[in-house]
């Protein structure tokens, strides 16, 4: 059996820096665990010359940006993925 527990689904299309001071003031408000239900880093290009979200200059950026985020946000207690 499982027990049903609640969790806070957000969306944020900003940076490691921005997500974390997000993340800063709704934990100090709530005490419960988080999900990350969307966000981005985009490349733009030809084909999508102007994507949603953060823009990166190329995939190896984008990749570090996606790194930094994850190891910050993991880091957390309260984040659950």
């Amino acid at each position: 059996m499982y027990r049903l527990k609640t969790v806070i689904l957000y969306q944020c299309y900003g940076r490691w820096p921005y997500q974390q001071a997000v993340l800063d003031r709704l934990a100090a408000r709530a005490n419960l665990p988080f999900l990350n239900g969307d966000s981005a880093y985009t490349v733009p290009t030809d084909m999508m010359p102007d994507p949603y979200g953060p823009h990166a200059r190329d995939q190896a950026e984008r990749a570090a940006w996606t790194l930094e985020f994850c190891e910050g946000a993991l880091a957390r207690p309260e984040f659950a993925g």
